[in-house]
């Protein structure tokens, strides 16, 4: 399920792409059966119950639907529409459409991850530290 408009914004600008995604990437949008699609595929890499298993560092849940987010779409030179996505638990509204919201530590508050929408994959997941 899509997040209400409240929660997410799109970020267009095309400098803030290119430093995403490299000199190559052209920014794109987002249509709510990819935002869907996206969901799907944040659940599979996040939902995992990390409390479960010991040997994971960090050890907690994350509930996605606690999180805002800043995606920033691109197409690339094949033609793949790629998604950086920038997710948060701090209630920050409006959420930013022309700067990023970067936090050093915040643990399981602040993380990313880059969706490759063609493919449906993902790849890049990292979660912020802990002071």
């Amino acid at each position: 399920m899509i997040q209400s408009p409240s929660n997410y914004t799109i970020i267009k600008d095309k400098a803030i792409v290119k430093s995403i995604h490299g000199e190559d990437a052209n920014p794109s949008d987002l249509n709510n059966f990819e935002l869907n699609e996206i969901e799907k595929i944040l659940e599979k890499a996040v939902g995992y119950d990390y409390t479960k298993d010991l040997n994971k560092q960090g050890l907690f849940k994350v509930n996605l639907n606690e999180y805002g987010r800043q995606y920033i779409p691109s197409t690339n030179r094949k033609g793949e529409k790629i998604v950086w996505i920038n997710l948060f638990c701090d209630d920050i509204k409006p959420i930013p459409e022309d700067r990023l919201i970067i936090v050093m530590d915040g643990g399981k508050c602040y993380f990313r991850i880059t969706v490759n929408l063609n493919k449906l994959t993902y790849f890049n997941l990292a979660f912020n530290g802990f002071a």
